[in-house]
């Protein structure tokens, strides 16, 4: 279940969010939608994105190392 609180915070944008996720360990983000969103160098280390949908999302040089990706459609992502 994604959590609101996490999702606001995204929508603050890229940068904000990366200050957010150095004082926080884990996220939830299960199920968005952020199709054609610009993410470029966001941290979605070790979070949950089971059934994000990030379609032609731009991932480029975003980490996601540990992520849960389970699910997750990538179609036409810029990683």
């Amino acid at each position: 279940m994604t959590t609101q609180d996490d999702l606001n915070v995204l929508r603050s944008g890229v940068p904000h969010w990366n200050v957010w996720r150095a004082r926080r360990k884990r996220f939830d983000l299960s199920g968005v939608d952020l199709s054609g969103c610009d993410l470029r160098r966001i941290c979605f280390r070790d979070g949950n994105l089971e059934g994000v949908i990030l379609r032609k999302a731009n991932l480029e040089g975003a980490n996601l190392d540990g992520a849960n990706l389970a699910q997750a459609d990538l179609s036409g992502a810029n990683m």
